[in-house]
């Protein structure tokens, strides 16, 4: 099984989107620092959670909500339903490719993907 997720930190009124295959594992690595593109934002919880069969069903997902402006406007929808304010989506949410750790990147933000590589992930 596999989870993509969104959590959020009310403190900051950031949110950060990601897949697991181990979401309490996860959760607890994002709050103990161990993720370099939340740790300075903690503590994090849970706000949004799906369940997929394979992870690589989980990354598609993640890349839509990231990536696309339909999935931004679902993103946005969620975040709003989860009290967030859904200001600062899209680049200023840190779709920054140096913020990632290399494995945890989604294609939208890997500056060497190319638009035919982008379409194979729907």
């Amino acid at each position: 099984m596999s989870f993509l997720y969104i959590l959020k930190n009310t403190k900051f009124n950031r949110n950060y989107t990601g897949v697991t295959e181990d979401i309490e594992t996860r959760l607890k690595k994002h709050n103990d620092g161990k993720v370099r593109s939340t740790k300075a934002w903690r503590p994090w919880v849970i706000v949004h959670m799906e369940e997929y069969a394979t992870l690589g069903e989980a990354k598609k997902r993640e890349w839509f909500l990231k990536c696309t402006p339909q999935g931004g406007k679902e993103k946005k929808k969620i975040l709003e339903n989860a009290g967030i304010p859904a200001k600062g989506l899209g680049k200023s949410e840190g779709l920054d490719p140096d913020e990632f750790d290399e494995d945890e990147r989604p294609a939208c933000v890997e500056a060497s993907a190319g638009r035919e590589e982008l379409a194979d992930l729907l």
